[in-house]
């Protein structure tokens, strides 16, 4: 259980990548006075557990009421992730935030800083994987979730330091730890299609 605490961890941290979400952060929130953005932030992250806590304690039902096997969703999952962990290692540069109007009337705590920026397809993706009813029991299921709020935690508090740490990293810096993040999430993809079609052709027989 303690190795899949940190592979849970690994997991999510790799499609989450909170380093990657800081120009993203800062672009959106430039205009906000200190106290605003905090608030903006923590709101934000406590959207992204509501919606990722949501697909960890009904995601499978969902799949299993739409007729869709785990490990379809598997395999379908890891090719998604694979193509997410490429994207990421290749990245050209870091992500900037959408451009908008300065009176747009919208919450961006909702969108697009809750979702997709920190709860996105990836890590949703990733949380049903990781709390697969016939893979995992329910004390391993609830390691995932401290996993993902430890994960989410961290992102409030690398967001909540984004000035300095964007100052201290720099764009080549934060762009080596987005391809570091898109390298561990490639080899966590491929591990996730090679169960899921071992289980599809080996299993059945």
């Amino acid at each position: 259980m303690f190795a899949n605490f940190w592979t849970d961890v690994a997991t999510l941290m790799a499609t989450i990548d909170p380093f990657s979400v800081i120009p993203v952060y800062l672009g959106l929130t430039h205009a906000l006075t200190a106290d605003a953005r905090a608030r903006v932030l923590l709101r934000a992250i406590f959207i992204a557990f509501a919606i990722l806590f949501a697909f960890l304690i009904v995601g499978e039902l969902a799949l299993n009421a739409m007729g869709i096997s785990v490990d379809a969703f598997r395999i379908a999952g890891g090719i998604v992730l694979l193509l997410v962990g490429v994207k990421m290692v290749f990245a050209q540069g870091t992500q900037t935030a959408p451009a908008e109007p300065a009176n747009a009337d919208r919450d961006i705590a909702v969108f697009p800083l809750g979702m997709p920026y920190v709860a996105g397809p990836a890590s949703i993706m990733s949380i049903v994987l990781l709390t697969e009813n016939d893979l995992h029991s329910i004390p391993q299921q609830a390691c995932t979730l401290i996993s993902m709020c430890l994960v989410l935690t961290v992102t409030y508090l690398v967001l909540r330091a984004a000035s300095p740490l964007q100052r201290l990293l720099g764009g080549t810096g934060i762009n080596v730890m987005g391809r570091i993040m898109g390298l561990v999430l490639a080899s966590l993809a491929v591990q996730a299609l090679i169960t899921g079609l071992r289980n599809v052709f080996f299993t059945a027989q």
